[in-house]
């Protein structure tokens, strides 16, 4: 069972929320005006590497899709040029 809060509600009962998450499916979704924000998932020194590098993997999945939708919505080809281009502009905007 999915575990939903508020971020006022999890700035007030922090260590609540994540024991909840911790007995139910271990993740917690922290919610503001009844959207998601943000993930909350509780992680051990055994598999912080390898949360975090799925969560990398999925990010670039992402941005690796959105990249071809582009793409393929322009109807022109692109150069290996143009897809560096569009990878620099992804990190510059995530960096912000």
């Amino acid at each position: 069972m999915a575990i939903f809060s508020t971020l006022r509600n999890f700035q007030q009962n922090s260590s609540k929320v994540l024991s909840n998450a911790r007995k139910n499916d271990g993740i917690a979704y922290l919610t503001s005006r009844g959207k998601p924000v943000a993930l909350l998932m509780p992680v051990t020194p055994d598999n912080f590497d390898d949360i975090s590098a799925e969560l990398k993997r999925q990010r670039f999945a992402a941005s690796f899709r959105a990249a071809q939708t582009d793409i393929s919505k322009s109807g022109k080809s692109f150069t290996k040029d143009d897809v560096n281009q569009l990878i620099a502009t992804a990190r510059k905007k995530r960096k912000k």
